[in-house]
């Protein structure tokens, strides 16, 4: 606003709750109950036992407060705009005032971890302005000197979710996350002066506010009340260092921050020109210009996103990412970990932002300390689990209050392995050796070692098979004999696929390190034994062990197609007959869907080689959507700053920017060569490439085994590529076409076999792919 600027503020360990207990009396004895039940295909009964594998709802990630300027004095605005600059991280707004020119600069440093906003004018008069703290949870303000006030709080020890029957609130003034905000006003010329909540500033000719917080958050497993950090000092601490610097270093060495992973990675798209509509014009125009730089923006504004939400150290991204506004978010802005949190880090890799995929790695490590105790006394396995809900406490049990959620949605202990394939990927990505012996492969085995155990022998259509039960497929239901619609079955297709990813990651870890080569075996053989893949009447892959027809024919999770996407198990050379049959399936969901739906199905689509339809989607994506009137699950969109909803959360623009990537690269197919101990992986260039995007051109993608690629295209066939050796691996891309290669211009010898060209790489070294006779 004009006369009101409201800067919303969180921290991303501001959540409620306290270290929790996530053993469920009596679910390890209704284990077997739960088994024979489904095994007698008594699935009623199944799905009311698995309500006793229940344990608390997860809590809530909390908004910490606003900073509201409120202006006085001023004439109608003229020339307003709002900006908010990618590439810099800085958000600006200007006006012209009568015959003043009004300018706000805002940014927040990552290496100074401070809020920066710049007010000027030029013109008649000075500023005149109040600022203020408040905030929906609990809190006092107070004066700290004629420049600075503070506010100090506390969040509920306990919020119910708010599509729960309950609304219940608690807090405890003794427990729960304290947290305190220090705000300090430097300005030139005027007055300051401040009382216990607010900071008055006038006729001043410019104004620049340093803004701090800090939670008392001191680890997953400790009291934040009781043993929790003195945020208090630790905001003052954090004030003093970054009000003594000049605002041109700080703004200079956040640029330099972030730019040093923003800049690594570019995309152009048809014109090169920069379209200088307000975003919400060219969002509104999109559906007749189907201007193909919006998309390009969409693709930057992920990898933004991103970058302002995940760094080294810092929690990870959430259902809202760090932009929750709301007591009560959906779904408790929290770890939604059955799609929404592994689809937040599905672009870390390949859009070449390996750095914040580490937040992600300390939650699977939280997880794996309080799953292990969920898998021993829940379930009685070895190893660590998560189910579908987590939060910063490190909820690793069943969720729903005890036995007051549908198992449609709790009943899923697959979230530790599909969690553990991102350290896999991370590995196959940079090839760092280390990381995988050090931090890895513990956790993959730990994950491996429940899913040994959790696996039961289930004999169906005359064979011998090793099957999860209960199972379900997220948060889909099918029509069971008699008619109704049930969930808990045995081998669901989502089950098997992400137990087989994760088997063979752990084998293929296990080799490479040359390590417990009697446990890799007996992975290798369990993965040999599981349900294979089932194709329905209809030639569709089944989503459940038995050709259920689906409740929801159209259902927005595509949880059957993992395989397909994130995993790499169907592909086109590989395994042509389920490649075909994938095709089908997708193309009966639908092209419809919530906003992490859709991001899903680009992915999807662009595995299996439909740029088209890749791009018929990112056009749904691009629908304008104004929150009002929210269906909570209905079709997708983005809100006018390109944010995906509705409800508005951010594993939709996350997901589509992982999606153009698989678009334009693709690194998933792998062979491994035993005798060396490593595995290769195969490049594709341009393999969704939609015939809309005639010409263009993308740098700084990554691809498995440690490559980065250029590339530029026109009339919709490569021109060039330029790919970097990071490990010297061998790289082998698969085309139709013969391609040479060349090394500071001379050709590198190659070799050209079944559409596949192989050549040896050196590290450090850059190989230009061109167009050729392959000789």
């Amino acid at each position: 606003g004009v006369d009101e600027e409201l800067v919303q503020l969180n921290e991303d360990t501001l959540w409620s709750g306290i270290p929790g207990k996530y053993s469920v009396l009596n679910a390890k004895a209704s284990l077997s109950m739960i088994r024979e039940a489904l095994f007698a295909e008594d699935y009623h009964r199944a799905n009311e036992l698995c309500k006793r594998l229940q344990g608390p709802f997860s809590q809530s990630y909390m908004p910490m407060g606003n900073l509201r300027i409120r202006f006085d004095g001023q004439a109608k605005p003229e020339n307003y705009l709002r900006e908010l600059d990618l590439s810099r991280a800085v958000a600006t707004v200007r006006y012209e005032s009568g015959k003043t020119k009004h300018k706000r600069t805002c940014f927040v440093s990552f290496p100074d971890n401070a809020l920066v906003l710049e007010i000027a004018s030029q013109g008649k008069g000075g500023l005149n302005l109040t600022a203020s703290l408040d905030s929906v949870l609990r809190n006092s303000q107070k004066r700290v000197d004629a420049c600075t006030i503070a506010m100090s709080g506390r969040a509920p020890v306990h919020v119910d979710p708010s599509y729960y029957q309950r609304d219940l609130v608690s807090y405890d003034d003794h427990e729960g996350m304290a947290f305190d905000v220090w705000l300090r006003v430097v300005a030139e010329g005027g007055q300051v002066s401040s009382t216990d909540g607010s900071l008055v500033i006038g006729n001043a000719r410019s104004v620049v506010f340093f803004l701090v917080s800090a939670t008392s958050f001191n680890g997953f497993d400790r009291s934040p009340g009781q043993d929790g950090l003195n945020s208090a000092e630790m905001a003052h601490a954090s004030l003093e260092s970054v009000s003594r610097k000049r605002v041109d270093a700080i703004r200079a060495t956040h640029v330099k921050d972030h730019q040093a992973l923003f800049d690594r990675c570019s995309l152009h798209l048809g014109a090169t020109d920069v379209d200088d509509r307000p975003t919400d014009e060219r969002l509104n125009a999109y559906t007749r210009d189907r201007d193909p730089r919006l998309a390009a923006l969409l693709f930057q504004y992920g990898r933004y996103l991103m970058i302002a939400s995940s760094r080294p150290g810092t929690q990870a991204t959430n259902l809202q990412g760090i932009w929750n506004d709301l007591f009560r978010a959906p779904w408790s802005s929290n770890y939604t970990l059955n799609l929404n949190t592994p689809m937040n880090y599905w672009p870390a890799e390949s859009a070449n932002l390996p750095e914040c995929h580490e937040p992600l790695f300390d939650l699977i490590e939280k997880l794996a300390a309080t799953g292990r105790k969920v898998a021993l006394d829940n379930y009685g396995c070895r190893g660590w689990t998560a189910h579908h809900n987590s939060d910063l406490w490190g909820l690793a049990c069943a969720v729903g209050d005890y036995g007051n959620g549908n198992p449609r949605w709790s009943c899923w202990p697959m979230a530790g392995a599909w969690l553990a394939t991102h350290l896999w990927e991370h590995y196959a990505f940079t090839q760092d050796r280390k990381f995988l012996a050090e931090k890895a492969y513990p956790l993959l085995k730990q994950s491996a070692k429940f899913y040994l155990d959790w696996l039961v022998p289930g004999r169906l259509d005359g064979q011998d098979y090793l099957v999860t039960a209960p199972a379900t497929s997220p948060e889909n239901s099918f029509v069971a004999p008699d008619g109704k619609p049930e969930c808990v079955s045995i081998a669901s297709t989502m089950d098997m696929a992400i137990i087989r990813e994760l088997f063979a990651d752990v084998a293929l870890a296990a080799e490479i390190l040359d390590v417990d080569r009697n446990f890799s075996s007996k992975v290798t053989k369990a993965r040999d034994k599981l349900l294979p893949y089932q194709l329905g009447r209809d030639g569709r892959i089944q989503e459940w062990y038995k050709d259920f027809d689906e409740w929801e024919r159209q259902h927005r999770h595509v949880s059957h197609l993992f395989g397909l996407h994130p995993g790499s198990q169907i592909t086109s050379e590989g395994t042509p007959a389920l490649f075909d049959a994938a095709t089908k399936t997708l193309a009966v969901r639908g092209d419809e869907g919530v906003g992490c739906s859709l991001a899903w199905k680009v992915n999807l689509w662009a595995r299996l080689l439909n740029g088209d339809r890749c791009l018929a989607i990112v056009h749904r994506m691009l629908r304008a959507v104004d929150g009002k009137n929210v269906d909570m699950l209905g079709d997708g969109g983005v809100y006018p700053n390109l944010v995906n909803g509705p409800p508005f959360q951010v594993d939709g623009n996350f997901g589509v920017t992982a999606g153009i990537c698989e678009m334009l690269l693709q690194s998933h197919e792998r062979t491994a060569d035993s005798a060396h101990g490593e595995v290769n992986f195969i490049l594709r260039l341009l393999p969704a490439l939609p015939s809309a995007w005639k010409r263009g051109a993308v740098g700084g993608l990554v691809a498995r085994g440690n490559f980065t690629v250029d590339m530029e295209w026109a009339r919709g066939m490569l021109v060039k590529a330029d790919i970097f050796s990071g490990s010297g691996k061998t790289c082998r891309i698969f085309s139709d076409r013969p391609l040479d290669v060349f090394l500071r211009g001379r050709r590198v010898p190659a070799s050209y076999e079944r559409n596949v060209l192989e050549f040896n790489t050196a590290a450090g070294k850059n190989y230009r792919i061109v167009p050729g006779s392959g000789s």
